[in-house]
């Protein structure tokens, strides 16, 4: 019986060694067939010119870290295991917080920016001023209007979840020292909606708990705080109201489960928000220049340019009505806090947007805040 044990366990032993070459075969035979040419591309060949046994060995890790047939479900099944049972990240890209909220960790350096390590130095702080200005004297010049957001990180929000091990070193941020030096120094027209959120979180979630970005109403609130900013250049402009809105339920990828690596159901069922009845929205249209553009059917402004990051698409159904014409285009192809001069050129708008994550002022300012720039 011992030994019927022992062979058991033998055999079992054997049968999980070679169950990712099992794997890996039996996937291979799905792509028509093709198991040599994949197989024998990837499979690390011995060097002849270079005899040594360890340059041949050193190249199987890479190999089989590529091609591990189960390498993603592995991976998965151990961060599900250490968030959902121990409650612990399985990795240093994301913190782990109470009441099932997540957090980046130090990916462009978002923990370091909430713990107030790295303030701003009143040279970096003073060249952030310069840039800003710099963009909106040369669209002043052209007789265009421009405003500078800011969208908060989910720390500055809801940093109370944050684990205390965090703890800060201080509570004012960059953030808030670019506010207070705007205010005193400069014409530079920031909105900063932290406050806003931060009074309406109580009843409702703002930002996604697995996810770092806003949710749509998150971004409803600070769309209020981009209005009444719009407003005081366009005085006839009347923000949307909450009586405007309906919502659907639809499934969203949480990135922060994602980059835990989490593959098996990383995408949840939020709340999306739209206007009621007939969108003012005539059309939706991807022109040569850039992003998504949307001609309104009633507008208050002519026409405007948004540079945007991740956290401009769900600004987008609340903002296009106020114009006849808005053109989005993704900053992320951009440095941080620069701004392409031939799509305004090209767009000849009333007002330029830019939308930057408040995370993205531990970057150093640009020192030629243009693209294109001629």
């Amino acid at each position: 019986m011992c030994r019927r044990g022992a062979l058991a366990i033998c055999v079992v032993f054997v049968l999980i060694l070679y169950l990712p070459l099992v794997g890996r075969v039996y996937s291979l035979m799905g792509q028509d067939g093709a198991i040599e040419d994949v197989l024998y591309d990837a499979f690390p060949n011995y060097d002849f010119g270079n005899p040594s046994a360890l340059a041949v060995m050193t190249k199987y890790p890479s190999y089989f870290n590529k091609y591990h047939v189960f390498r993603k479900d592995l991976i998965s099944w151990y961060a599900k295991t250490h968030l959902e049972i121990l409650g612990v990240s399985s990795n240093n890209r994301v913190v782990v917080g109470s009441e099932g909220w997540l957090f980046l960790n130090e990916f462009d350096e978002a923990m370091t920016y909430f713990r107030g390590m790295k303030p701003f130095r009143e040279e970096d702080l003073s060249a952030w001023r310069q840039a800003l200005e710099a963009k909106r004297d040369w669209l002043e010049r052209r007789g265009i209007r421009y405003l500078f957001v800011v969208a908060p990180n989910k720390h500055s929000i809801y940093g109370e979840y944050i684990p205390e091990d965090y703890n800060k070193a201080r509570e004012t941020s960059r953030l808030d020292q670019l506010s207070a030096e705007l205010r005193a120094n400069s014409k530079v027209r920031l909105v900063d909606s932290r406050l806003a959120l931060n009074r309406e979180k109580a009843t409702v979630d703002l930002y996604y708990r697995r996810d770092y970005h806003w949710n749509d109403l998150g971004a409803f609130i600070a769309y209020g705080q981009i209005a009444l900013a719009l407003q005081e250049m366009f005085p006839d402009i009347v923000p949307i109201s909450a009586s405007e809105l309906e919502s659907e339920l639809r499934t969203d990828p949480m990135d922060l489960l994602l980059l835990l690596g989490i593959n098996e159901g990383p995408h949840m069922e939020s709340e999306h928000l739209m206007l009621k009845g007939k969108t003012r929205l005539a059309s939706e249209i991807l022109p040569a220049s850039g992003g998504p553009a949307s001609d309104s059917i009633t507008s208050v402004i002519p026409k405007a340019v948004m540079f945007h990051d991740s956290f401009g698409p769900t600004l987008q159904t609340f903002l296009s009505p106020h114009f006849e014409r808005i053109l989005y285009v993704d900053q992320r192809q951009y440095q941080p806090g620069t701004i392409d001069t031939l799509i305004i050129n090209e767009e000849r708008p009333d007002i330029v947007i830019e939308e930057v994550v408040e995370r993205d002022l531990m970057k150093p300012a640009p020192l030629d805040p243009f693209v294109n720039h001629k």
